[in-house]
């Protein structure tokens, strides 16, 4: 039993560090003006979804981790939203069925789009830009779509 709880952290860590590296690398260089795909919202989502809260907690704080690790923003500040990404998504693993797709989709375009609110707010709106209209059009929306 602990054996293969070991073998499911380290595959859930091995791809979320090569998620993180084909999004930062390969996956920005494919973005449509200021939007590119989130593939750490839909690793942190889809994990806390079919494996429960804790390991969506966990893997939301690996997520997090890289992100504060790689980014000039305050330490803890992606942490906090991936933490609460994997959790949140995680209550809804009761409902989980393989053959319904909606559920897991609506979460990853619920998840994408309060990530995007959740930078709005901690980024631009914080240092005055109150254009919300405009970020809404230029990135949040197409990020949804390329997600």
């Amino acid at each position: 039993m602990a054996e293969k709880k070991i073998k499911r952290a380290i595959y859930i860590f091995v791809i979320i560090s090569v998620c993180f590296i084909i999004q930062s690398t390969l996956f920005y260089r494919l973005s449509l003006g200021y939007a590119s795909p989130d593939i750490m919202v839909i690793v942190a989502s889809l994990v806390g979804f079919m494996r429960r809260e804790r390991e969506g907690l966990f893997a939301g704080a690996y997520c997090g981790l890289l992100m504060d690790l790689f980014s000039n923003t305050l330490f803890g500040f992606y942490m906090l939203i991936f933490i609460v990404i994997g959790f949140f998504c995680g209550l809804f693993s009761e409902s989980y069925y393989a053959d319904d797709i909606k559920l897991p989709v609506g979460l990853v375009i619920l998840s994408d789009f309060v990530y995007h609110m959740y930078i709005y707010i901690g980024i631009f709106l914080l240092k005055g830009d109150t254009n919300l209209g405009r970020y809404l059009g230029t990135i949040i929306f197409p990020s949804i779509i390329h997600t």
